[in-house]
C-alpha cells in the first residue's frame, strides 16, 4: 500500500509538471485551436441551418423539375437511372445539391442530368453554385474566422505569450536603431545626429511598422531626453519607445503635454520664489520698524533720567 501511494504520488507530480508545457509555442497554437472550436459551437449550428436552409429550397425546387421530365420520359431513356439516383427524392437531392458545392460531385455531371430537363435548370444549378461558394460559404467562413479570432484575443494567456512576443522583437530592432546611431558616441546620441538618422524615410518607415509614429524629430527628441542632457542613452531611447508603443495618441502631442507640464512646474517654483522672497522683506521690514520704535522710547525716557 505505501509503495501504491508513493507511485500514485509520482504521477500526481508529473501531471503538474505538465503545466510548464503551456510556455511552448506549440502548446500555444493548440490552445488558440481548441478555444477557437470552443467558441465556433454555436455558430457552427447556426451555420449548418442556414445551409441546409439554402439547400432545402434547391432541392426542392430540382427534385419537382426531374419528377416531371420523367413521369413524361420513355421507358428507354438513358437519363431516368441517373436521375432516380440522384434526384429521386428530396434527401437524396439534397444530398447531391451539398456534394457538389463541397466537391464531393462534379458539376458536369449534375449539368448533364439536368440538360435534358431544361437549359432553365441548368442555369439556375449554376446560379445555386455561385450563390453557395461566392456568397454563403465565404460569409460562413468569415464568420468562423473573426470568432476564432475574438476567442484567442481574449485569452489572457495568448495575449500576455504575444505581448511578450511582440515586445522581444521590438526590443532588439531598437538596440539595433541606437547601436547604428551611436556608433563612436560613447554609448550617447546627440540632437543633430538623433534627427538626422531618424527623419530619413527609410527609418520612418522602419518605426511606423513598430508602431511608432512622429512629425518631428526635435519633438520626439526632447520627449526621450527625461534627464535634459542634450543627449540620449541606450535605456532612454529603449524605454521610451517602449513606453509610446501602442498608445493612440501621436508623440507630438506627448511633447506638448510633456512641456505644458515642465512649463507648470516652473511658473510654480517661481511663484513659491517669489512668495518666500517677499515673506522675508515683510519679515526684515517688521524687524527695522521694531527696532526703530525701540530706539524712540529710549531717547524720550533720557530727560526723565537726568531730571534734577
Amino acid at each position: 500500500n505505501y509503495i501504491r501511494v508513493l507511485r500514485l504520488a509520482k504521477v500526481v507530480r508529473s501531471v503538474r509538471m505538465l503545466r510548464l508545457a503551456r510556455f511552448l509555442t506549440i502548446f500555444n497554437k493548440l490552445h488558440a485551436v481548441s478555444l477557437a472550436f470552443a467558441r465556433c459551437r454555436s455558430m457552427l449550428v447556426c451555420a449548418m441551418l442556414c445551409l441546409c436552409l439554402v439547400v432545402f429550397v434547391f432541392a426542392v425546387f430540382f427534385t419537382n423539375a426531374v419528377a416531371d421530365y420523367v413521369s413524361d420520359a420513355s421507358s428507354s431513356d438513358p437519363h431516368v437511372a441517373d436521375m432516380h439516383l440522384f434526384f429521386g427524392s428530396l434527401f437524396m437531392a439534397m444530398l447531391t445539391l451539398f456534394m457538389a458545392i463541397s466537391g464531393g460531385l462534379d458539376w458536369w455531371s449534375i449539368c448533364q442530368l439536368l440538360l435534358p430537363v431544361g437549359v432553365v435548370y441548368v442555369v439556375v444549378f449554376l446560379l445555386f453554385i455561385a450563390i453557395m461558394v461566392l456568397a454563403v460559404l465565404n460569409v460562413i467562413n468569415a464568420i468562423f474566422v473573426n470568432d476564432a479570432v475574438d476567442a484567442t484575443q481574449h485569452d489572457l494567456d495568448l495575449r500576455s505569450q504575444a505581448e511578450m512576443s511582440e515586445n522581444k522583437v521590438m526590443l532588439r530592432r531598437l538596440i539595433h536603431i541606437f547601436q547604428d546611431m551611436e556608433k563612436d558616441r560613447r554609448d550617447q546620441v546627440n540632437l543633430d545626429a538623433f534627427v538626422r538618422y531618424m527623419e530619413s524615410p527609410e527609418m520612418r518607415m522602419q518605426l511606423s511598422l513598430l508602431g511608432l509614429h512622429f512629425c518631428d524629430g526635435v519633438a520626439l527628441f526632447r520627449f526621450l531626453d527625461v534627464d535634459r542632457t542634450s543627449s540620449l542613452t541606450i535605456d532612454q531611447f529603449v524605454m521610451g519607445c517602449l513606453r509610446l508603443k501602442g498608445e493612440a495618441i501621436l508623440i507630438d502631442m506627448d511633447v506638448e503635454i510633456k512641456q505644458a507640464r515642465d512649463m507648470l512646474m516652473d511658473i510654480q517654483h517661481t511663484l513659491l520664489a517669489m512668495l518666500a522672497e517677499r515673506r522675508n522683506t515683510a519679515v526684515s521690514k517688521d524687524g527695522e520698524d521694531c527696532m526703530a520704535l525701540s530706539k524712540l522710547s529710549s531717547v524720550r525716557s533720557l530727560p526723565q533720567r537726568f531730571d534734577f
